[in-house]
């Protein structure tokens, strides 16, 4: 068939689980450089750091909701796609 989509699920499911190994080591260290230093741009180099971080962290939870329902697609893609097979049988 010419319009026939293939998908492999193991292929598929390696991938995203690589991706989610990757989102889940994603992390943004700070140090402070306040201390003692009352210069305005270390304050406003830590709160830089503290949206980083925060960031960070929202991209890692949509990514993990993304990877979720991008599993949940490849799963209701298969069972549809047996669902036809049988049908045909």
């Amino acid at each position: 068939m010419a319009n026939e989509i293939k998908v492999k699920l193991e292929e598929v499911y390696k991938s995203l689980d690589q991706l989610n190994k990757t989102a889940e080591g994603l992390s943004f260290k700070t140090i402070s450089l306040k201390g003692d230093n009352v210069l305005n741009m270390a304050e406003k180099m830590d709160q830089l750091n503290k949206d980083i971080n925060l960031l960070t962290e929202e991209y890692k939870s949509l990514l993990k909701v993304n990877l979720q329902l991008t599993k949940q697609s490849v799963n209701e893609l298969d069972n549809a796609d047996k669902d036809v097979a049988s049908s045909y049988k």
